[in-house]
């Protein structure tokens, strides 16, 4: 498995994370929904430690993040300035906005075929009410 911290290409203070209880397992790097349902989650973000429920189910989630290499849909491909939706059926990142949550914007050009994508990342967006 890639290294969680492989995957923030920012500072320490260009990022922004939170103490939260998790709801269910979670291993270190995988993206997570927190409050809403499915189709609609606060907040999401990714687990910077892995989460045990049955040891303790409190964990960090990073949810801001100024560049950050995700998991992609290969079949898209992305633009510089585009959206990024996560599909959380699928764990990936797409540029298909129906059904998923906006999380952020592409920094770099991304062809269809390769497996992750550069982006700005936000998992509040939806808290904050912007789409």
């Amino acid at each position: 498995m890639v290294s969680v911290l492989s995957k923030i290409r920012c500072r320490t203070d260009e990022i922004e994370t939170l103490e939260v209880t998790f709801a269910a397992d979670a291993a270190a790097g995988a993206f997570v929904g927190l409050g809403g349902n499915a189709y609609s989650r606060t907040v999401i973000g990714m687990a910077l430690e892995t989460v045990d429920q049955s040891v303790d189910a409190e964990g960090t989630l990073l949810f801001r993040a100024k560049k950050l290499v995700a998991d992609r849909a290969t079949w898209h491909s992305f633009v510089a300035g585009a959206k990024v939706y996560y599909d959380g059926t699928n764990d990936e990142f797409t540029g298909t906005g129906t059904d998923f949550m906006l999380a952020g914007i592409a920094i770099e050009d991304s062809a269809a075929g390769q497996n992750t994508v550069e982006i700005s990342f936000d998992g509040s967006l939806l808290a904050r009410a912007i789409t």
